[in-house]
């Protein structure tokens, strides 16, 4: 079709006439060579974008893949200088945690897992509990409520009192309110059970019962009038 001008037009001398030369030179010629230029076109620029979009997208993807791994863990430092590595759902359920996180423009690009986080009130065998019970929280979240209390129950049950109330302190200065509020209302739980004397043979287990002239001298601090008890005993 790549035809010379004037075989053209004795083409078109012999078959259609003198005018019709225009016509077909419009209609054959530039409409082939339109459709030649337009097949190797697209097939340039397909084959072309279509590679440079799938590798870029492969980049994309690798890159989101990577930012997303790297958000999900939380570095977190003790006392003792000793890390541990968490899911970030398990240590934004700290308040103290999550304050203490570096921010930035975009949330896609904090690598939360670059800097520990320093926690320097908890000691290292309190913070690993606190942070198997964030962990067993988390996964039973949609556990029934008295599901929930029989499982801080059996958590706490096995523990010492110093642990316990070691644990409460962690919690509190995390700021993890369920934690928190389990310790309580175990220890609660377990004061519910016992007279004044037991408790404080328990929690005061070399000290001496105090007498009554020192315990009414305790509530005559005025912020402390409104516990006094006049009428205490230790029976």
């Amino acid at each position: 079709f790549f035809c010379q001008e004037d075989d053209l037009i004795r083409y078109a001398q012999d078959y259609h006439g003198l005018r019709d030369v225009y016509k077909i030179q419009f209609k054959v010629l530039p409409s082939r060579v339109i459709q030649v230029i337009l097949f190797f076109s697209w097939s340039f620029f397909f084959f072309f974008f279509k590679q440079k979009t799938a590798y870029e997208m492969l980049r994309s993807l690798v890159g989101s893949e990577m930012c997303i791994r790297d958000r999900s863990k939380v570095v977190l430092q003790d006392r003792d200088e000793k890390t541990y590595e968490v899911d970030y759902e398990v240590a934004v359920m700290c308040e103290t945690i999550k304050a203490l996180m570096p921010e930035a423009e975009e949330e896609e690009d904090v690598d939360y897992s670059s800097t520990p986080i320093p926690l320097p009130a908890v000691e290292a065998q309190h913070l690993e509990l606190i942070l198997d019970w964030c962990k067993t929280e988390l996964a039973h979240k949609d556990e029934k409520e008295d599901l929930k209390k029989a499982r801080n129950h059996e958590f706490f049950e096995d523990k010492d009192d110093s642990t316990i109330f070691a644990i409460i302190l962690g919690a509190n200065y995390l700021d993890c309110k369920e934690l928190l509020k389990a310790g309580v209302y175990h220890v609660a739980g377990i004061l519910h059970k016992l007279s004044p004397k037991q408790i404080w043979e328990r929690y005061n287990p070399d000290k001496p019962l105090p007498t009554k002239e020192e315990i009414d001298k305790i509530f005559e601090d005025p912020q402390l009038e409104w516990a006094a008890m006049p009428d205490f005993t230790w029976e």
